[in-house]
Order: C-alpha cells, then sequence, then structure tokens
C-alpha cells in the first residue's frame, strides 16, 4: 500500500516537553522516522493539525516508569470537539473513596492530563499493565501459528465490491485492517495474519488488551491476548468465507478446538495452531466457571449477525446493535475474568443485575469511543473502495439527522458524556446505600434495588477501567491519522530506553 504522508511546523524541545516537533502523518509506516535535526516547515495538513504539548515523561510517575508501555503515536479524533462539550472528569475513587476491592499489583496508574494527550472522556481510570511486552509475544506466537498454517492458507476469504466505487482495477489490491475490499477479492485467512505481523503489533489492536485489562495476573493476560488474536481472526468470518464447504472446514479444523469437539480422523495428528487452540481452551477452562463463560462470550461472539440491511432508523437502535457487534457481553465477561472475580456473568449481564443499567449506559460509551476514533478511517477507506460499508454511529447521526460529520461527531461525543454521566450515576445511587443493606428503586427490568456487594464493586470499578482503557486505545493506537512523537520512533524501543531519551531531552 502506497505511503500517504505529510507534515506540519514544527518547534523545539524544551524543559523534557515534547511541543509540536516535526510529525508525520502516515498511513501505518511503523518504521519511518523524521531526522532529529530536520525542522523545515512543512505545508499545513488539512487531515490533521497538531498543537498539543506532550510531557510523557509525566505519564506516570516515578516508581512506575520501568514498567511503562513507549507511546509511539497521538491520534486527535475529535479536533473540532465543541468547547460547551465539557467532560465530568471522575474516578471510581471519587465514588468509593478509599475502598480497596482487588488487587492492583500488576498494573499501574496513568496520569493523561499531566502528559497532554487527548483523552474524549469524562472517566479517569487509566491504567496500564506491567506485562506489556508478554502481550505483544502471545500476540506474536499466535498470529505466527495461523500464518504458518496449512489449513488458514486454503481458507479464503471472500469480499463484494463497493457498489459506489468503479472497478477500476488500480485499487484491486488494497487492504484496510487486514480486510479485502474490492471486486471480490479471494484472501487466505493466513495472509490477514502475516499482514498483521508485518505492520508491527504494539501499535495495533494488542493495545486494548494492555489498558483495558491491566490488573490481569501473567497468566491471565496471556489468555486475554490470545482471545483477542482469535477475535480479530474470526469476526464476521462466517460472512466472507464464499462457500459452506469452506465454512465446514473452519469448524472443523479450528472453531472446534475451542468447542473441545472435533470430527476430525484420529489418525491425523493436529498442526501446531490446532495446538495452540486447544491450550487456549485449557487454559480458560482451568480457571473454572470464570474461564468457561469467557469462552462461551468468545464463541458467542464469533456467530453475531449482521447489520440490517436497510440500515439504522435512529442512534438507540444501532448501539442495541453494536452490544452485540462489538462484544460487549465479552467485554464484561472478560474484565471479570481478569480479576479472578467469582461472579456468575450470565446473570451479571441479565436485565435483573443490579449493575444491568450500568453496564448497559457503560457499554454505549465504548462503543460510541471506538466509533470517534475510527470514523475519519471508515470514511476514508469507504471513499477510496476499500471497503463496502460504514458501520458507525457518526454515519448513522449524519443519515438520521441530515447534519455534517464535524456535527454528527459532535452530537455522538454528547451521547457519550451523558452515557457515561448515567453509568456514573447509577454507582453513585449504589454508593450512596452502603450501609443501608435493601433498598427501592425504579429501574426497567429490575423489580428492586439493593446494595452491590464487594465482589460487584470490585466488577465495576474494572468495568471502568475497561471503558477508559478503550479511550486509551483510541488515542495511542496507530490509524489511518496519527500524529507520530518523535522521541519513541523505533517500534522496538524498550520502556528502559524510552524514559532514558526523555531524560535526554530535558
Amino acid at each position: 500500500m502506497g505511503k500517504e504522508t505529510s507534515t506540519t511546523t514544527t518547534q523545539s524541545i524544551e524543559n523534557g516537553i515534547i511541543k509540536p516537533v516535526a510529525v508525520e502523518i502516515a498511513n501505518l509506516q511503523l518504521n519511518e522516522h523524521l531526522k532529529d535535526n530536520d525542522k523545515t516547515p512543512g505545508k499545513p495538513t488539512s487531515i490533521h493539525h497538531v498543537e498539543s504539548e506532550y510531557n510523557l515523561h509525566l505519564l506516570a510517575s516515578l516508581v512506575d516508569r520501568d514498567y511503562l508501555c513507549p507511546i509511539h503515536y497521538s491520534n486527535e479524533y475529535l479536533p473540532q470537539r465543541p468547547q460547551w462539550l465539557v467532560p465530568q472528569r471522575i474516578s471510581f475513587d471519587q465514588i468509593q473513596a478509599g475502598s480497596k476491592y482487588y488487587e492492583k499489583k500488576n498494573g499501574i496508574p496513568l496520569h493523561f492530563a499531566n502528559a497532554g494527550l487527548p483523552t474524549h472522556t469524562g472517566i479517569l481510570n487509566f491504567r496500564q499493565t506491567r506485562y506489556w511486552e508478554t502481550v505483544v509475544q502471545v500476540t506474536m506466537e499466535l498470529l505466527e501459528l495461523f500464518a504458518a498454517d496449512e489449513s488458514c492458507n486454503e481458507l479464503t476469504l471472500s469480499t463484494q465490491p463497493n457498489p459506489n466505487i468503479n472497478n477500476d482495477s488500480s485499487v484491486e489490491n488494497h487492504y484496510i485492517d487486514g480486510v479485502g475490499i474490492q471486486k471480490n477479492h479471494m484472501r487466505p485467512i493466513a495472509s490477514v495474519a502475516m499482514e498483521e505481523l508485518n505492520k508491527g503489533l504494539l501499535d495495533s489492536w494488542s493495545r486494548f488488551t494492555i489498558y483495558m485489562w491491566p490488573d490481569a495476573d501473567e497468566e491471565r493476560i496471556k489468555l486475554v491476548a490470545q482471545t483477542i488474536v482469535l477475535i480479530f481472526m474470526f469476526d464476521d468470518v462466517w460472512e466472507t468465507l464464499p462457500s459452506q464447504d469452506q465454512i465446514t472446514q473452519l469448524r472443523e479444523s479450528l472453531i472446534s478446538r475451542l468447542v473441545g469437539s472435533s470430527s476430525l480422523p484420529l489418525s491425523s495428528p493436529p498442526t501446531p495452531l490446532q495446538i495452540g487452540l486447544d491450550n487456549i481452551r485449557a487454559g480458560l477452562l482451568a480457571y473454572g466457571n470464570g474461564g468457561a463463560e469467557v469462552l462461551e462470550e468468545l464463541l458467542g461472539f464469533f456467530r453475531h449477525g449482521s447489520p440490517p440491511k436497510e440500515g439504522f432508523r435512529s442512534v438507540r437502535s444501532y448501539l442495541d446493535y453494536r452490544w452485540d457487534d462489538i462484544g460487549l457481553r465479552y467485554t464484561y465477561t472478560i474484565t471479570a475474568f481478569s480479576i479472578g472475580s467469582f461472579l456468575s456473568m450470565p446473570h451479571i449481564l441479565s436485565p435483573s443485575s443490579p449493575l444491568y443499567t450500568f453496564l448497559w449506559r457503560l457499554g454505549d460509551a465504548i462503543s460510541i469511543t471506538n466509533d470517534l476514533a475510527s470514523f475519519d478511517k471508515e470514511l476514508a477507506a469507504y471513499r477510496s473502495g476499500k471497503s463496502t460499508s460504514i458501520i458507525n454511529v457518526v454515519d448513522v447521526i449524519m443519515s438520521c439527522e441530515r447534519v455534517s460529520a464535524d456535527a454528527a461527531k459532535s452530537m455522538a461525543f454528547a451521547w457519550l458524556l451523558y452515557s457515561e454521566e448515567a453509568a456514573v450515576t447509577e454507582l453513585r445511587r449504589f454508593a450512596a446505600m452502603e450501609g443501608e443493606g435493601e433498598g427501592t428503586g425504579e429501574r426497567e427490568g429490575v423489580e428492586g434495588r439493593r446494595a452491590l456487594s464487594a465482589e460487584e464493586w470490585a466488577f465495576a470499578e474494572a468495568c471502568l477501567v475497561a471503558a477508559s482503557g478503550a479511550v486509551v486505545t483510541s488515542v495511542v493506537m496507530a490509524s489511518l491519522l496519527f500524529v507520530k512523537l518523535r522521541f519513541s520512533s523505533r517500534l522496538d524501543m524498550s520502556a528502559d530506553a524510552a524514559m532514558a531519551r526523555l531524560q535526554d531531552v530535558k
């Protein structure tokens, strides 16, 4: 894929503050960087103009900096946000002051406000796992198994052409996010895995694991990272395999390993990938009901339905669809798993659960965050013919309300803030009931209201961390439009090296 770059005027580095220095806006070019002494002003970009200051040595406390995952990109996905849309700025400690519901020795707190990075949220539970290198390693190992597996070379993904784009052969071989695009292009699943490996994993979707589930111990976070790989590889695969025979082959050769059943001949030795999938299943089940529930939700997510052909007539109908499409049941279940919760997730996710409204509202916020961060990328892919549709709340608002993209983004962000406030309000109500025992209240689907148990409070806090982590990932993950930070131009830079570089510029 051809490189598309532009630069913006730069300033110098003073007192450890990285000011708007020579930055590059590129299309996933992870291995390039600007020369340290090159401060030649470039043409101002119409795509993404940077005015922020990045003070990244304040992102973590001095004692935690050895564990800090280096950040290479900053994505300001709401540059035109109205000044009157102001997030509330709240953390779990403000709801339950001094409470400690689960162990946090495996993660470190992050201070994004101090660093000057954009964070379009009012929930400030930013954390990062200490085991970020482990996350990248296990992600790489599993993708390598997919890339080398013979059956994955035989299983091809088929895509339909964008009807609004002509069939110019110049776009035939372009891809976005590892998914084929134009002219019914056929691509082996193995090649999807290989492309992800070639892109570089630290600045891709592996960041979700690093920031959303930071308090898992090292063994649990390995399993979390592996399930994220499976979600990437198998999401929507039922719709993109070109024949029923290939769907059957996928089920028998790969999915059946996660289910725990296979009709393959016993004489057929399992492939390294199949052994890897067996190990993921066994690893999850070793944690009892918690791991089994993750496996159940993972398999359920692979089979979620397609969006309605007639589109969405309201934001509410779209967000209800996204509950399944973005995998919120999986998200909440893996969140409980990450902290070793003993809660029954089928009950917690049911309308009779005291946390149901909280999870529903917070899920809306997570969905909208994802959509706001990805809209420009999705729109560019659609206009160029690299994708066949846009499934995004901004597009739904533009269609339903007949407004511009910037206006739709502002409306979506307002809905996000409303959803966050509604979720936090639920927790405040529960906090006010502490020590009062049973209580009553009105909420759809619930006959009464009771105080939360310590286990439920722990889960609620972990969910706020996951929501904050989704925001962090949206900001620092490489995307179509991003700002590459000058100090950390090497993808393989360690945390020590990154911090040493920061010390050098003081």
